[in-house]
C-alpha cells in the first residue's frame, strides 16, 4: 500500500563485521524527503537505549564516548519536515571487540 507523505524505511550501510573501533561510525541511506534521523542503540544484555538521538542531520553518527566490548543492536528512522516518521530500519547487530 501507499501512504501520502510516507517516508521509505532507511537502510543501515555500516558493516556488521566485528570492530576494535570503540567509537564506530554508523552510516545509513534514507529517504530524500528526510530532514532528520533518529538513532537508537542498545548494548545487548547490558543497557537498553545506550544512545537515543532524535535530530541527526546527514547520514552518519559517531558516538561521543567509547563503547565497551560487546554486542550492540541499533536502528534508525527518518523524519520529514511535516513530522512524519518512517518505520525503523532493520536492526544492525555490531560486535565491538
Amino acid at each position: 500500500s501507499f501512504t501520502v507523505g510516507a517516508l521509505s524505511q532507511p537502510v543501515i550501510t555500516t558493516s556488521n563485521a566485528p570492530t576494535a573501533n570503540r567509537r564506530p561510525t554508523i552510516t545509513w541511506d534514507d529517504d530524500p524527503a528526510s530532514v532528520a534521523t533518529e538513532i537508537w542503540i542498545n548494548h545487548e544484555g547490558v543497557t537498553n537505549r545506550l544512545v537515543h538521538e532524535l535530530n541527526l542531520t546527514g547520514n552518519s553518527f559517531t558516538p561521543a564516548f567509547d563503547f565497551a566490548p560487546g554486542r550492540y543492536a541499533l536502528w534508525v528512522r527518518s523524519r520529514s519536515i511535516t513530522g512524519v516518521r518512517s518505520e525503523w530500519s532493520a536492526a544492525l547487530r555490531l560486535d565491538v571487540v
